[in-house]
């Protein structure tokens, strides 16, 4: 048994035979058409889902934000943590050339110990703060953190090398070394 409601004043109407396509009220005496109800129930089936997918969309569209925010701090990090290393690596050149001067031996120690505070506060917190969502197939990424913990390695570890280098070729360049 089905209980419908009457279109017409609201009344409660019961279908008890599947075969039964049309009834009259008991209330009224409207006839209520089961084919138009069930039409009316399938749209808003189709409406409820329709605002289910624009809700998702719109926690999406809050989920790729948190994570393009977090990828300018990235990048702003990564490039703080690149600065830091070159500085050291020079301020380390121009200690070994300066004669050890103590205004540089306690510059040249700060810098060394910011950068390798860095190299491991850096990854750390990047990827304590990342967001756990994949935006190329708009799922959450339960490794996402761990992932970007070694990919934070890795790069400081390339940054580490690179401004080695660096270093070595602008203290080459202004002479310092032969």
């Amino acid at each position: 048994m089905i209980v419908l409601m009457c279109p017409h004043c609201g009344g409660k109407v019961e279908r008890t035979d599947d075969r039964q396509y049309a009834l009259k009220c008991p209330y009224c005496g409207g006839e209520v058409s089961f084919e138009a109800i069930r039409s009316n129930v399938e749209y808003n089936d189709l409406r409820d889902i329709n605002v289910r997918m624009q809700q998702d969309d719109a926690a999406d569209a809050d989920k790729r934000k948190k994570l393009k925010q977090w990828m300018l701090m990235r990048n702003i990090l990564v490039g703080v943590f690149g600065l830091i290393n070159f500085l050291a690596w020079f301020s380390l050149g121009y200690y070994t050339r300066s004669g050890r001067e103590p205004v540089f031996t306690m510059l040249t120690a700060l810098l060394l110990l910011l950068m390798l505070f860095t190299s491991v506060a850096f990854p750390i917190l990047l990827a304590a703060t990342r967001v756990s969502y994949n935006a190329m197939n708009r799922q959450e990424d339960k490794g996402a953190k761990i992932k970007a913990f070694f990919g934070l390695l890795l790069t400081n570890v390339l940054v580490f090398v690179g401004t080695f280098l660096i270093a070595v070729i602008v203290i080459w360049a202004l002479g310092w070394i032969g």
